[in-house]
């Protein structure tokens, strides 16, 4: 008997697949840059497997990642990013509310 449900893996390499065809479809630079999201989605699909149960959401994670890779690489570290800071985002830690 074969599966009866698709594992997060499998789910983000049929998403990827789709997207490449759509990407095939575009024209230049825009064909490019739709390559390289596709790749993006597919780096961290077997990490994605452990947190994730929809596949559009290990894919659109593993995209937010590598962009934002991509935006610590450019910026070269020249201004601090307040992700960064050991407290950002943990509920009860230094940050100031509005």
């Amino acid at each position: 008997m074969g599966r009866s449900f698709e594992s997060v893996r499998m789910g983000v390499k049929e998403l990827t697949g789709r997207w490449e065809r759509m990407a095939r479809a575009l024209p230049g630079a825009d064909r490019e840059a739709a390559f390289r999201v596709a790749a993006m989605a597919k780096r961290h699909a077997s990490e994605g497997f452990y947190a994730f149960s929809d596949p559009l959401e290990a894919a659109v994670f593993s995209v937010l990642i590598e962009l934002q890779k991509e935006q610590d690489r450019s910026a070269g570290d020249r201004t601090p990013n307040p992700a960064r800071s050991r407290d950002a985002g943990i509920p009860g830690g230094d940050m100031e509310g509005p």
